[in-house]
């Protein structure tokens, strides 16, 4: 027998949305503290 995908398109679509913002909280954490800090490397790491 076959689970069914009923609602497979909707988990991965908030787990992707969850997984962006994370991504996104962390780059403005390096940048923000490469800021303060003064460094390069770690602003740089906040913007890629």
């Amino acid at each position: 027998m076959i689970p069914s995908n009923d609602n497979k398109g909707g988990e991965e679509r908030r787990t992707l949305w969850i997984v962006l913002l994370l991504n996104a909280a962390i780059a403005v954490g390096f940048f923000i503290s490469g800021f303060f800090a003064d460094s390069s490397a770690l602003i740089a790491n906040g913007v890629d």
